[in-house]
């Protein structure tokens, strides 16, 4: 009931005035569905969730592990054939990537900016508590608790070797949820194109089908997140993403960085381009 009173008046798949970036997030369940968001964000964090679809999938999780890729593969076409159709100018495409998916998806990842013009990167949530972005092996480009991984000349072209980001699940499922429930059109809120509450009755049921319980301090200052979770919540696993990759982009809601801050923003990405041509970050 709060999630659908929170349904905008832009309609469906119009990127409204304002909203400069635009992004997409897709998360994986093969054996039932592939579920897909596509988020337009203003600089203050403000956001509409511009739509969404569900993929229906059957991939029998016995079949041998290239049958297998194969199978969800050609799913994540299908899904970049829309995404491309809708001709939203979508920048950065996050694909879930947990569990015996990564390999397929990295794969996916390298090749569809050629298939769909839309740079992907596979993406892995990790639990507030163990959250790391200072691991060995990574670039060291964190922000707003997402890092980009792998390796600097990888990175550096664009279309090849293995990209990935890992991201604060915990916190960005959070952050949506606040969004999304807050005020209408109040600074940082999400809101949702227009329609009925029909229409978006199973999207809100999703994004409130975890529920936080509580955040425990450990003694170290990380935090824990109690969640009481019920089945599915694949649209609020994809809004966590868009949201992961808005982070990325320095798109958080908090005061612009200043001219000191941006510089030493703009020297870290140069040294990690080492004279490559300029890239979107987030590829």
């Amino acid at each position: 009931g709060d999630v659908v009173q929170r349904i905008g008046a832009f309609p469906r798949a119009v990127v409204p005035d304002g909203y400069g970036f635009v992004c997409a997030a897709t998360d994986l369940n093969v054996s039932h569905a592939l579920t897909t968001t596509v988020t337009a964000f203003r600089p203050d964090n403000g956001a509409v969730v511009l739509t969404y679809r569900i993929f229906k999938a059957n991939v029998d999780m016995k079949l041998n592990d290239t049958e297998y890729g194969r199978r969800v593969y050609g799913l994540l076409e299908k899904a970049g054939k829309w995404l491309k159709a809708l001709n939203l100018g979508i920048s950065a495409w996050g694909i879930d990537a947990g569990g015996r998916n990564w390999d397929t998806v990295c794969e996916f990842a390298k090749n569809s900016a050629a298939l769909c013009g839309i740079p992907a990167c596979a993406m892995a949530g990790k639990a507030s508590h163990v959250f790391n972005p200072a691991v060995r092996s990574r670039l060291r480009d964190s922000l707003n608790r997402t890092v980009l991984c792998g390796d600097a000349q990888e990175h550096a072209r664009a279309g090849a070797g293995q990209k990935y980001m890992f991201f604060d699940s915990d916190f960005y499922r959070e952050k949506f949820q606040k969004a999304i429930l807050s005020p209408l059109g109040s600074t940082g809120s999400c809101q949702l194109h227009s329609g009925t509450a029909d229409e978006h009755r199973e999207f809100a049921v999703q994004a409130t089908n975890e529920r936080l319980k509580m955040i425990k301090k450990m003694p170290d200052g990380r935090l824990m997140y109690f969640w009481t979770s019920r089945e599915p919540h694949d649209y609020l696993d994809a809004m966590a993403m868009c949201y992961a990759i808005a982070g990325s982009q320095g798109i958080s809601g908090r005061a612009a960085a200043g001219p000191d801050q941006a510089k030493r923003l703009a020297l870290r990405r140069l040294a990690a381009m080492r004279g490559s041509k300029p890239r979107i970050r987030f590829v």
